[in-house]
């Protein structure tokens, strides 16, 4: 028995045992399990069941053992029940059963338990096994069979079918009949009704089964639903049980289907399946079939639907069907054999025979099924994520109040239809209600059979809704209703007043228990009233009725309905198939627990916080799609104009006139400025501080310069502000209205309208283009010498590059050598990288030789090697060599013997040489003394002369021995010539005979006949002649050359020729040995005359063989050079040589054969040295083989070569260069600054000059009807019943003119201005990176052009109200984050703003600029650069992380921190902004604060009350703020057990990067951390967050105060590198620490000089003009921007130029000197004052006065008449004559010429008023014949118009009509026209109804007829037509030629 408390029984045991319990199999007892806490094993354990009644039988389980600490089930299937013992029971029956555990027959335990049995007809009610209740549904009873006989006959009565064919029929209108003929066969049986016990569903109740109904015809509810249940089962049908509180319904389904569970407690699920379109289930008040209650099958339907809609009672139902499938089974009942049944059925008779009824079923829609292939437009998304899904919206979550008016249940599909049919409705108040002043009552849905809905059907009829309400609360709330609506449309420009059908009854998953409505179509109506004591009248807007698409986004999002195709709306005959709609949305939420759809009708003013915004999509798609902008958005594709690749841009010349800078700009924001200027849309991106909001104001200040509307749009006021404030401080407040809230007070708007319209007219006295080239030209003398200096040259560098170079390589030393300065005109930057590739080649190569000037391959350029190619020249070195030995010895021979003192020769003189040897080998052998007389001038002169006389006296004697004998030589012939001379003078006789004679006489010598008397004088002159020349020859003149001819002299046989020869030969010999010989030939052939020697051929001993050895030896040295030369590229013939060539090329081909083994390496210089010469860099190798270049420093010297002489040139070529100064430069400079800060000024007035000539003339009386009567009008009476967007529609031209500048915000933007692209000229997003897309559109829509400013790395969208789920299925649409997002991924247009401005200290923007910009943020060092301003205090501590998540260690660090900062006069002054990682963290440390400022109230003033606050923001709210001081509170870390979780809230999320960006870049001046944490506990390989890794960094950076430097960035530097280096060393040389390249960004301060005594700062900065100073690509930067930005940080700041640098850099350093002392003793430097300089730039004359408007002069001049000459004979007959003709012509002349324009008709009037003639068709007619002949000009119009001449058509006046008598069609349109633009241009626009009596009023036309205001209307149509002005919306405006 020791076990017995060590043994434990557990059972589960039911309340009561019944026998459908038994039936079904539904044991009592369940969950029985043993379990022992014993130390040992319990073996041999038996448990026993047992009672003492006789309801089951005893039960007994052995098990072998019972483990120790388990626990063992017994399984208890296997008790037997005995059902006998329940069928006999009348009673509940309260009974025991004991569980006993044995050990052997040891009773370890016993319990007793007690259960209730109960009676067959008893159950057990609903809180216990309510399905159970099937099996009291018995339909194979016999009773069941009687019914459906009965049922049957029924059938057969009402001429339907006779069977019973359950769900075979498809038709829900058959169930319904045999449903109806069980409900009559029911019926007959007059069953009497028995009320249930009050508490039947919980504790059960006794039933009366269906034999008992037989029997005694008593039934409940419960009893007659199971009954009517079992006989639906047995006709084949699906029943339901319904239970209520306290009844009991029978349904049953319309087709074949049943709940997926057998207990259904959701009555909607009831109630949507029998509503009207749906009709599945069918429910029947059962008891209608109760005795005594006439109520037809429909009524009980009626009753049933009724009571369920009306009641909120549901307790459960249950399904027959799907408890049969689950095995619930009817029970057995037992069958009286005595009862007959059918004899009962006789006896009881009733007849059937009824009111025959008609069954409607309606019709049934199909589930809805979507179009999956249905494409969503972008615009559908855009609607979607304006839709506001939070409970806030009554479009979801519906909310009565005054605002909301329920109208009492009609048929909602009739009244949609009546709508449509333009009914209108009046509304009535209930009669029966009480004055409740409550509104929010919301009453349940009515059923149709109700009263109330049978009489709110009866008023619809005609045409009259009902309400719930009292008259009193009816009218208050039509009122406030109206009111709304009203209001809505004016500040909106679209109503909210919407009329609801039909109501979504859904629950939110978080609050299950409270049932939310919201409405499911939407109709547009308007309420309306014609006196405050009428009816209001309620009809449709006549718009399209829409579905709520907030309702249908929410069901997608947040419940997975996609019912998107049901934003088109079924349609019927005449509106929207309401019950289509209904049903289909029924069904869409048929699984939906709780959720229902009630035909309830509400008038209310639905609205939701977008609503704006979104209207714009979903109503004007068309119109936003305008846009360029827009539509690239909906199309994915850029469709703005971009124009051709942009071409890089001078900015530093635009003429500073083009644009107004009112602020001075860098060239990024410049750039920015220009391009909006251009009419171009882009994005701008503008990271932390980068001078966003002063870009902003430029761009909007230049394009109100132009004349353009701006509209400047910004989620966040705190962004709107922040530009309206510097607008306002450039003086343009006036101009710029801002409406940042839909909700702007009116009054606001209309004072600063009036404030701006009664602005004085202004004057300024300066021409603002003038001074614009004053700033021009002062900017050019700046440009010219850093544009040369920095100008590129075609080499690629410029000249500060070659004086860089040239300063770093002055400490070589190398020569100087001058190139030509043409040498760079052809050299380019390609060219010069092809030399230096070379050169270094060449370098490489020079290691490898030996010097080329002594290397013995000098001359060989082989370019290709091989050992043949060198055995090759080795063998041919060797025959060249030996062959040179050879020739040399033979040479040295032959000028010994020769006597000629030749030692040293050249190639040319060996040449020249063997050219001596051939002429001495060809000579003939001559005489030495005709060598001597050649050397002899005189001589030389008189051997040429008898050589002439020689060669003539041997052609005249060849001559005469040719035609005579040779006597005729010496013979004497003077006789007979004189005897023939004689006888040519005597007469014939004579004359024969002295001829005959003679010619006797000289046929002795002549050998011809002689005949004629010309051969006579022929031959004596031949004769004469030879002997003349003869005796010059033999003259003594000549004997000298005889014996100089010496041998070669044989008289008359003397061989002329080869004397020639000789001497030719000897001339030749002559410049040969002049030229080797240094004496004179002259002594060369005495000495050989005083040797003896006689002959050429004596000159030397054998001197033929001689000769003959040298010329054979010279042309095998010729052959050996050759093929050397050939073989090595080496000329050696023509090698330079010092002495004489034959020794040095002997010892260089010896050289060559010693060092043949180098052959190798001289080929690779070859090959080099070949590829330079090809390069022309011939010169160089020149230099290098004469050894001019020093061979150490080969590239060194090239470059110093190149830079020197580059340098030279162009220095030379520029003045600006050539005669720079540095005193005068920087005059120049001081100059610009005063000319440029003046400027600036300037603009500010030029601006607000332009800005007011725009102001109309407030001295004018306005029109009436005016768009500034209107306005007048409106501040009069302070826009009395007439909204913002009213009046500001209503002056559409005015408006830009007095408010060209609109600030606002996206939705103000809808709010006030119509959808219109050209409501705007120029619209700037801020922080665009926080707009969403769906936000942007509208303002988009609204612009013609856009520049989106934002930085994509920053912060985006907040989606508090926002849907913030992506359509996954139309991804490809979806937005991104925000419009900057979704306008880059466009590819659009972008500029950057890059100098970063914010931070005083460099460190404060260094980490985001690194990890986050890519280091492309231009950041500034300040002059404590060598400090961090970015510190981190560790905080001891732990992260309440399961608790408060607070960090209250942190928290309190930081409140100390504050505390401490106040006390501190210094660091009071520092305004302070913390900033927390969480809400709660936030909310801590402002609990904490408010403790302090609670001690301490200067404190709490210091905090609150300065010009900026402290602010405590967390990382979601933080963007846009800035302070000097940020204080972070990281708040996550380690918690109490040291752990670190990696969860950092909104860093962990997707772009928490981007919260921390922002919030790490607040600072202005210091940031400090407070953390727990540090950096390396963040474990970044237990999370993927960018944000979480971006904290481990930031925290590191904060640690140690600096970057982590990636190994990439660390490099050698050469101390020599460059300038600035040079400097820094000059200046280290001095005693000065000096760094260089000071910063972290690209943009560095040149060289920074260490503060002696303050090792963590400067003393003073050097900026030079190099990179740094020339990339700042404007003169505005360089001598503005940057230096004001580094003196802001603390810089004292020293110039050096570099030209001045290399002409004087002692005394720049003695200057640095002096500076740095100074500096140490603070001593003030006067700068030096430019007088000539201030006269000419003191702007301070220059102002803006207020002046009086000049008076208008009217352009309305007197109509003056013209003096006619007159006639002699007037009237009729006068104009008739023909002689008068010429004076009417006259006078027509004088009429036009002074009255034009006149037209026709008045011309003729004013001719016939003068000749005193009546109008008549004859005087027309004769008039019209004269008028032909008038020169004039015509314009016709309705008549002709006369005008003088053609160029007055364009008048500037028009005459008044007073006394002339003119009608309005006799004034030409011209004139009126004038009057016209004359009332516009000073109104504005004017209505034009006004216009027209105002242009009648002008022409003194005082009352208005037809014809007169047809003349005013074709005037105003004929300027309209000419562009003069525009017809808009009834309104003549002016156009707006900006």
């Amino acid at each position: 028995m020791d076990n017995m408390k060590q043994v434990y029984i557990e059972r589960d045991v039911a309340e009561f045992l019944n026998l459908s319990m038994y039936q079904n199999q539904i044991t009592f007892l369940s969950n029985l399990m043993l379990s022992s806490k014993s130390d040992q094993i319990l073996e041999k354990i038996r448990i026993e069941i047992d009672t003492e009644g006789a309801w089951m039988e005893p039960f007994s389980y052995e098990l072998a053992y019972l483990p120790v600490g388990l626990s063992v089930k017994i399984p208890t299937d296997k008790i037997i029940v005995k059902p006998i013992y329940f069928l006999q029971l009348s009673e509940v029956e309260r009974s025991t059963f004991q569980i006993r555990v044995y050990q052997d027959e040891n009773l370890l335990i016993e319990e007793v338990v007690s259960i209730a049995l109960h009676p067959l007809s008893f159950f057990g009610g609903f809180n216990t096994l309510p399905e159970l209740l099937a099996s009291y549904i018995t339909p194979n009873h016999p009773y069941i069979y009687a019914v459906k006989s009965k049922a049957i006959a029924y059938l057969e009565q009402q001429n339907l079918p006779v069977k019973f064919e359950g769900y075979q029929a498809t038709d829900p209108s058959r169930i319904l009949e045999m449903m109806r003929a069980i409900y009559h066969a029911l019926q007959a049986q007059e069953i009497v009704y028995s009320a249930l016990p009050p508490s039947f569903e919980e504790n059960g109740q006794r039933l009366r089964m269906v034999d008992v109904i037989a029997k005694k015809r008593f039934g409940n509810c419960i009893d007659i639903s199971l009954l009517y249940a079992a006989c639906l089962e047995a006709i084949d049908l699906n029943p339901i049980i319904i239970v209520t509180k306290g009844r009991a319904f029978v349904g049953c389904w319309l087709h074949q289907d049943r709940f997926a569970q057998i207990i259904n407690e959701d009555k909607t699920a009831i109630t949507k399946r029998f509503a009207k379109g749906i009709s599945e289930i069918v429910v029947v008040e059962s008891t209608s079939v109760c005795k005594g209650a006439s109520i037809n099958f429909n009524q009980a339907i009626d009753l049933a639907e009724a009571s369920l809609i009306e009641r909120n009672d549901f307790l459960l139902s249950i399904d027959i069907k799907r408890a049969r499938v689950s095995g619930i089974k009817p029970l057995p009942l037992k069958i009286d054999d005595s009862f007959d049944l059918e004899h009962e059925f006789i006896r009881n008779q009733v007849d059937l025979k009824m009111q025959e009824e008609t069954i409607v079923v309606g019709k049934i829609y199909k589930e809805f099924e979507g179009n999956d292939n249905k494409s969503i437009s972008k615009q559908k998304v855009w609607e979607r994520k304006l839709l506001d899904l939070s409970l806030r919206n009554n479009l979801l979550n519906l909310r009565m109040t005054k605002n909301m008016l329920q109208i009492m249940d009609v048929n909602i599909h009739d009244l949609e239809d009546l709508l449509v049919d333009g009914k209108s409705f009046s509304i009535s108040a209930s009669a029966d209600a009480p004055i409740l002043k409550q509104y929010n009552i919301l009453n349940p849905s009515l059923h149709p059979s109700s009263p109330a809905y049978q009489l709110a059907k009866e008023e619809l009829a005609h045409n009259r809704l009902l309400s719930y309400y009292h008259a009193d609360d009816l009218d208050t709330i039509l009122t406030h209703i109206s009111r709304n609506a009203k209001l809505s449309i004016e500040e909106n420009g679209s109503s909210t007043l919407f009329l609801a059908i039909g109501l979504l009854q859904w629950r939110d998953k978080k609050t299950l228990a409270q049932v939310r409505s919201a409405p499911i179509i939407l109709i547009p109506v308007e309420l309306t009233r014609r006196s405050i004591n009428s009816k209001f009248v309620l009809r449709s807007r006549e718009e399209e009725a829409m579905i709520n698409i907030t309702l249908l986004e929410f069901l997608r999002q947040e419940h997975g309905l996609d019912l998107r195709d049901l934003e088109e709306l079924p349609k019927d005959g005449k509106g929207i198939d309401v019950a289509q709609l209904i049903a289909q949305m029924r069904r869409a939420i048929m699984g939906l627990k709780g959720w229902d759809i009630v035909d309830q009708v509400i008038l209310g003013n639905f609205s939701f916080n977008k609503l704006i915004l979104w209207n714009d999509i979903a109503h004007q798609s068309e119109e936003i799609a305008k846009s360029s902008i827009v539509r690239s958005l909906i199309d994915g594709q850029l469709r703005l104009d971009i124009g051709k690749e942009e071409v890089p841009l001078d900015f530093d010349n635009i003429n500073p006139s083009a644009l107004a800078l009112p602020i001075a700009t860098d060239v990024s924001q410049l750039e920015a400025i220009f391009t909006s200027n251009q009419n171009q849309s882009f994005v701008l991106h503008g990271p932390p501080g980068t001078g966003k909001s002063q870009t902003i104001t430029n761009i909007i200040a230049n394009a109100l310069y132009q004349g353009k509307k701006v509209l400047f749009v910004a989620a966040k006021k705190a962004a709107l502000d922040v530009v309206y404030k510097r607008l306002a401080a450039i003086g343009l407040s006036n101009f710029c209205l801002e409406l940042h809230s839909n909700k702007a007070k009116k009054s606001d708007v209309l004072s600063q309208l009036a404030e701006t319209l009664e602005q004085p007219q202004l004057k300024g006295n300066f021409n603002f283009q003038d001074e614009a080239n004053h700033l021009i030209n002062a900017k050019k003398e700046l440009q010219i010498y850093i544009s040369q200096l920095h100008k590129q040259q075609p080499i690629g560098w410029s000249l500060y590059d070659s004086i860089t170079a040239l300063t770093t390589l002055e400490s070589y030393q190398f020569a100087k050598i001058d190139l030509p300065q043409t040498f760079f005109d052809s050299l380019t930057n390609e060219k010069w990288r092809t030399w230096k590739d070379l050169v270094i080649d060449l370098n490489s190569v020079s290691k490898i030789i030996a010097n080329p000037s002594q290397n013995p391959f000098k001359g060989i350029a082989l370019v290709q090697y091989s050992s043949a190619i060198q055995q090759e020249v080795v063998s041919s070195a060797v025959e060249l060599n030996h062959t040179l030995l050879e020739y040399g010895q033979l040479l040295r021979q032959f000028i010994s013997n020769f006597d000629m003192p030749i030692q040293n020769l050249s190639w040319s003189d060996l040449y020249l040489f063997d050219q001596l040897i051939k002429s001495l080998t060809e000579l003939p052998e001559t005489d030495l003394s005709l060598w001597k007389v050649l050397l002899s001038k005189s001589q030389e002169e008189r051997l040429q002369k008898w050589i002439s006389d020689f060669e003539i006296y041997q052609s005249r004697r060849l001559f005469l021995l040719n035609h005579a004998h040779k006597s005729v030589l010496d013979a004497n012939l003077t006789a007979l010539e004189s005897l023939w001379n004689e006888a040519k003078q005597t007469w014939f006789l004579p004359k024969w005979f002295k001829k005959r004679k003679v010619k006797k006489g000289l046929s002795a010598f002549s050998t011809i006949p002689l005949h004629e008397d010309e051969t006579f004088d022929q031959f004596f002159a031949y004769v004469n002649a030879f002997q003349q020349i003869r005796t010059v020859v033999e003259s003594k003149e000549y004997e000298a050359i005889h014996q100089g001819l010496g041998s070669s002299y044989l008289q008359e046989d003397t061989n002329l020729k080869l004397v020639q020869e000789q001497i030719e030969t000897l001339k030749i010999i002559n410049g040969q040995l002049l030229a080797l010989s240094n004496v004179t030939v002259t002594d060369i052939v005495q000495k050989w005359i005083e040797k003896s020697k006689t002959k050429t051929t004596q000159l030397i001993p054998n001197q033929e063989y001689t000769l003959q050895s040298l010329t054979k030896v010279w042309g095998k040295l010729l052959i050996k050079s050759s093929d050397f030369q050939t073989l090595t590229q080496l000329d050696i013939r023509s090698y330079p040589v010092q002495v004489d060539w034959l020794t040095e090329i002997e010892g260089k081909m010896s050289g060559i054969i010693d060092q043949i083994d180098y052959l190798k390496n001289w080929t690779n210089y070859s090959k080099t040295k070949e590829k330079a010469i090809s390069l022309d860099l011939n010169w160089f190798i020149e230099l290098y083989e004469k050894d001019d270049l020093k061979q150490e420093h080969l590239l060194e010297h090239f470059d110093y070569i190149i830079h020197y002489n580059l340098a030279n040139k162009v220095i030379a070529s520029h003045e600006a260069l050539n005669m720079f100064n540095v005193r005068l430069f920087e005059d120049k400079i001081e100059k610009y600054k005063q000319i440029a800060n003046s400027f600036t000024e300037l603009t500010k007035k030029e601006l607000l000059l332009r800005l007011n000539e725009r102001l109309p003339n407030n001295t004018i009386e306005a029109l009436q009807g005016s768009e500034i009567a209107i306005l007048q009008r409106a501040i009069k009476n302070r826009g009395r019943g007439v909204s913002i967007r009213k009046l500001f529609d209503q002056i559409p031209a005015l408006l830009p003119r007095l408010a060209p500048c609109m600030l606002m915000s996206p939705i103000s933007v809808a709010q006030y201005f119509e959808v219109n692209p050209d409501q705007f000229d120029l619209l700037i997003f801020d922080e665009a990176s926080q707009l969403p897309t769906c936000e942007a559109v509208s303002s988009l829509a609204r612009s013609k052009h856009a520049v989106i400013v934002g930085d994509p790395k920053q912060m985006p969208p907040t989606s508090f109200f926002m849907t913030n789920k992506v359509d996954e299925e139309n991804m490809e649409i979806e937005d991104l984050e925000s419009i900057l997002d979704d306008c880059l991924s466009l590819s659009f247009p972008s500029k950057y703003l890059l100098r970063h401005y914010r931070s005083k200290h460099e460190s404060l923007i260094a980490f985001s600029n690194a990890h986050y910009y890519d280091n492309k943020l231009l950041t500034f060092p300040s002059a404590d650069d060598l400090n961090s301003r970015v510190t981190y205090q560790h905080v001891s501590g732990h992260y309440d992380k399961g608790k408060t998540r607070q960090n209250k260690f942190e928290a309190q660090a930081i409140v100390e921190d504050v505390a401490r900062r106040f006390q501190n006069a210094k660091t009071r002054k520092q305004s302070v902004g913390i900033v927390t990682f969480s809400q709660v963290q936030q909310n801590l440390i402002e609990d904490k604060l408010n403790e302090l400022y609670r001690l301490d109230s200067e404190l709490e003033a210091w905090a609150t009350e300065s010009d900026e606050p402290i602010f405590i923001k967390n990382l979601e709210n933080v963007q846009g703020d800035e302070r000097d001081v940020i204080l972070f509170s990281i708040g996550y870390g380690p918690d109490e057990n040291g752990q670190v979780s990696m969860n950092f809230g909104p860093l962990n999320r997707e772009g928490g990067w981007r919260r921390l960006n922002v919030a790490v870049t607040r600072a202005r001046e210091e940031m400090k951390v407070f953390a727990i944490l540090r950096s390396d506990q963040i474990n970044l390989n237990r999370t993927a967050s960018e944000g979480v890794a971006g904290l481990k960094n930031f925290l590191n950076f904060a640690e140690k105060g600096h970057l982590v430097l990636d190994a990439s960035q660390i490099t050698t530097t050469d101390n020599h590198a460059n300038l600035t280096q040079n400097i820094a060393n000059r200046l280290r040389a001095e005693g000065l620490i000096v760094n260089v390249n000071i910063g972290t960004s690209d943009y560095r301060v040149d060289l920074g000089i260490v503060h002696p005594q303050h090792p963590k700062r400067y003393i003073l900065s050097i900026l030079l003009d190099g990179l740094n100073y020339f990339q700042a690509e404007t003169t505005n930067d360089r001598e503005l921007v940057l230096p004001k930005m580094l003196e802001s940080l603390g810089w004292n700041i020293f110039r050096i130029w570099t030209l001045d640098w290399i002409e004087n850099a002692d005394l720049i350093v003695e200057s640095i000197l002096e500076k740095v002392n100074a500096l140490l003793l603070k001593t003030e430097e006067h700068d030096h004052i430019l007088a000539n300089v201030t006269e000419s730039i003191h702007q301070n004359g220059y102002h803006i006065e207020e002046i009086d408007y000049s008076p208008i002069i009217s352009k309305q001049i007197p109509y003056e008449s013209t003096h006619l000459p007159k006639a002699f004979a007037i009237g009729e007959e006068g104009l008739e004559d023909l002689g008068n003709r010429a004076l009417i012509h006259r006078q027509m002349e004088l009429l036009i010429h002074h009255e034009s324009p006149i037209s026709k008709s008045f011309l003729y009037k004013r001719i016939m008023e003068h000749w005193e003639a009546k109008p008549s068709v004859k005087i027309e007619r004769i008039l019209s014949e004269i008028i032909v002949d008038v020169p004039s000009h015509v314009t016709k119009h309705r008549q002709p118009f006369y005008w003088k001449e053609q160029s007055v058509v364009d008048i500037n006046y028009y005459r008044s009509n007073a006394g002339i008598g003119r009608n309005s069609e006799d004034i030409a349109p011209e004139e009126i026209i004038v009057a016209l633009q004359e009332a516009v241009e000073q109104n504005l626009s004017i209505v034009e109804d006004d216009l027209v009596r105002y242009l009648a009023r002008q022409f003194d036309f005082q009352k208005m007829g037809k014809q007169i205001e047809f003349s005013m209307r074709y005037a105003i149509g004929i300027a309209v037509e000419k562009q003069l002005v525009t017809q808009e919306e009834g309104r003549i405006k002016m156009i707006d030629n900006k």
